[in-house]
């Protein structure tokens, strides 16, 4: 594991340590300076990692709500197609009833010319002086295509809201879907963006040379980051602690070479005066 180098570090060579404990504070010094920078590095890929995480599941998300509004859309669509069918027939039917009222009305108007009309006497439009037609018209309500006229115009006002609704609908499901491809085509370019800032940390000098980090990329590796953060960080701390151990080592040392120093001075003086 990475403890391996503090490991290492505290079986060093016991000469190292107490004849020179400033040699050794240097390698604990350069030691905590590249675990920085790894720590540093880390830290960053993991918030890559996070970024790429939560954008992917947005995306998968909008994906989701595309597809639904598509096919809201091709409903909306089918419905409206059928809709205008019904709106065209209906208007074809409101024409044939229309022209049916303005006949009967016209054969309403001629009531008073038929009323003086009398058998086997000429018709003073036609001439004729049969007037078999006379009972049929007597028995004509104009009323019953007026009424029919009037549903029918109830029917297309119904058509008319409904097809503004539809297409208040077409509108609404158009503007998502154009909104989402916007967004799922932003998250793509970010995702491109992600994977070069990935590659820029060149990870690879730092994974550990094991089949278990090996087996991590950029879009699985969120968890095996934080692992190595969190023991990283606790590798810099005991080393820091470490170094801390070897400064008072080290200042121990200095004194006792002071002491020595000033003892062999003390008696080379004593020689001296003697």
């Amino acid at each position: 594991t990475i403890l391996n180098n503090y490991q290492q570090l505290n079986s060093a060579d016991s000469s190292l340590e107490l004849d020179k404990p400033d040699m050794l504070i240097n390698l604990v010094e350069h030691v905590i300076n590249e675990k920085q920078t790894q720590l540093l590095i880390f830290k960053q890929a993991s918030q890559l990692t996070q970024r790429y995480a939560s954008i992917i599941q947005e995306y998968d998300l909008i994906t989701v709500q595309q597809q639904n509004n598509q096919q809201q859309l091709n409903n909306t669509n089918s419905a409206l197609l059928a809709l205008r069918q019904q709106y065209s027939s209906t208007l074809v039917e409101k024409k044939d009833v229309e022209t049916l009222v303005i006949q009967q009305q016209t054969i309403m108007a001629l009531s008073d010319h038929r009323a003086n009309l009398e058998e086997g006497q000429a018709c003073p439009l036609c001439g004729s002086a049969e007037h078999p037609a006379i009972m049929a018209y007597e028995s004509l309500d104009c009323n019953e295509h007026q009424t029919r006229l009037e549903q029918i115009n109830i029917r297309l006002l119904t058509l008319e809201r409904q097809g503004k609704q539809l297409n208040k609908e077409h509108t609404t499901c158009t503007t998502l879907i154009s909104g989402q491809q916007d967004r799922i085509s932003t998250i793509n370019e970010e995702r491109q963006l992600l994977a070069e800032n990935w590659q820029s940390l060149s990870l690879n000098d730092y994974w550990q040379e094991s089949s278990e980090s090996k087996q991590y990329n950029f879009t699985n590796s969120t968890t095996y980051l934080l692992l190595q953060i969190d023991e990283i960080s606790k590798l810099i701390e005991h080393l820091n602690d470490f170094k801390q151990s070897l400064a008072l080592i080290n200042n121990d040392h200095q004194l006792h070479i002071a002491n020595i120093c000033l003892l062999y001075t003390s008696d080379a003086a004593d020689d001296s005066l003697r």
